[in-house]
């Protein structure tokens, strides 16, 4: 099981980005289920059609649709903690979908993270308060 951030995800999609092949050997190599949070998916979602145009968003939602990640569900209690997340963490202006990240976390006992994002996920803890384990740099 491995959650899943916008920024390991653009980097396992696209070639030129940054970590590409450590990104997409950590997420063909992940246990499933994949999981992605609906703000992770959202923030992907408008990063790629700007990137790559309408075909590649489609494309990224199809997979989707097709089951490829387990999409989580959020409700209002799932948002009021992603809200406490992001209070506690004001510093560092994480936004939703990295605190929702910490939220599922907490949700599936896990601690494996596919990201780029060390600022964020080098500080705050995910599941009984401890780190995340981050892929591909931890492996």
């Amino acid at each position: 099981m491995i959650l899943l951030d916008t920024s390991g995800l653009l980097a396992a999609m696209f070639a030129d980005q940054t970590d590409h092949d450590a990104c997409r050997a950590a997420l063909e190599e992940a246990e499933p289920p994949l999981i992605l949070s609906p703000f992770v998916l959202a923030e992907l979602d408008y990063l790629v059609l700007r990137r790559a145009g309408v075909e590649a968003e489609l494309w990224l939602l199809e997979e989707v649709a097709e089951g490829a990640y387990d999409l989580a569900s959020f409700d209002h209690a799932d948002v009021a903690r992603a809200l406490d997340i992001a209070s506690t963490y004001r510093d560092l202006e994480l936004g939703v979908a990295d605190a929702s990240l910490v939220v599922l976390s907490e949700r599936h006992a896990t601690l494996d993270l596919l990201t780029l994002d060390h600022r964020h996920f080098r500080t705050v803890p995910g599941v009984r308060d401890e780190p995340f384990s981050i892929r591909p740099s931890d492996v």
